[in-house]
């Protein structure tokens, strides 16, 4: 296995991602101070991601660490049976399993070549293409409230849950795109060396990397208050994983390696499934 070190670091940094998310859910609700600390704990285990990402991708390729994130699915789902007495089924250990072998496969077949050219159009598109789901998801609530008034008390229920459901797809959505394309820009910071500049925090790049960060967080504040955990996190840890590998072979123009490719597809599968295994909960 290659680069083995840097594979637990880039798995160390999606462990403190998992935890940080799982203590936010558990104390969002802010209702005494414990609450609070809870909160306040789970936003400084998730800001820790970034820094241990950044080692990680001085040796590994973006589109590896970026899929290492898949391991968030099982990791945040196993933290919450710990942590928010979630229910844990046999097949969330079996899909946990199989995908933390598709990680070490695509690891296994990565790209050993530097990436030091990108493409900048697409850079700019896949960053800020998310953030457009925003308004027509901000449209459909307006319209949806209005009906909801218009409606018969009996289909207001119904009417609330489909809202709540696709409010928590779409911002899990969002949440996952914007955190995973932070993993694309880290890797543009070594490659524009942004930090040798004291002036780095006028940097378009910088800037664009504090927006992924503050809408990643806004959206995934909002999809937990929509929605489980065992629905959020699969989805969002899915876009986690396709969204920024997805743009990394348009962005750096990679070469295609079937075997990395067909794991990833196996990361979005098996974390597909995970949500599917919960259908309960919606």
């Amino acid at each position: 296995m290659k680069n083995i070190f840097y594979l637990l670091l880039a798995i160390l940094a999606y462990f403190s991602l998992s935890l940080g998310f799982v203590l936010q859910k558990r104390g969002i609700g802010f209702k005494n101070i414990k609450d609070k600390i809870i909160w306040t704990s789970g936003f400084i285990f998730m800001n820790l991601t970034p820094f241990i990402n950044y080692f990680a991708l001085k040796v590994l390729s973006a589109s590896i660490v970026t899929a290492t994130s898949g391991i968030s699915v099982p990791l945040t789902i196993f933290l919450s049976k710990f942590i928010l007495n979630s229910k844990i089924k046999f097949e969330d250990y079996l899909y946990s399993l199989l995908m933390m072998i598709a990680i070490f496969i695509a690891n296994y077949f990565s790209d050993a070549s530097p990436q030091i050219n990108f493409n900048k159009i697409y850079l700019v598109f896949f960053t800020y293409f998310p953030i457009l789901l925003f308004i027509p998801l901000i449209l459909y609530n307006k319209i949806r409230k209005t009906n909801e008034k218009k409606s018969p008390a009996d289909n207001k229920i119904d009417l609330k849950k489909k809202l709540k459901l696709i409010n928590t797809i779409i911002f899990a959505f969002c949440a996952g795109s914007l955190g995973g394309m932070m993993m694309i820009m880290l890797k543009i910071f070594q490659i524009e060396n942004i930090f040798s500049s004291s002036k780095f925090f006028l940097n378009f790049y910088f800037i664009s990397y504090i927006y992924l960060g503050l809408f990643s967080f806004i959206s995934i504040q909002l999809a937990y208050k929509n929605g489980d955990i065992l629905i959020v996190s699969p989805i969002q840890y899915g876009m986690n994983v396709f969204y920024p590998i997805l743009s990394f072979y348009l962005i750096f123009n990679a070469k295609l390696i079937f075997f990395q490719l067909i794991s990833f597809v196996f990361i979005i599968f098996f974390a597909v499934k995970m949500v599917l295994n919960h259908k309960e909960l919606y």
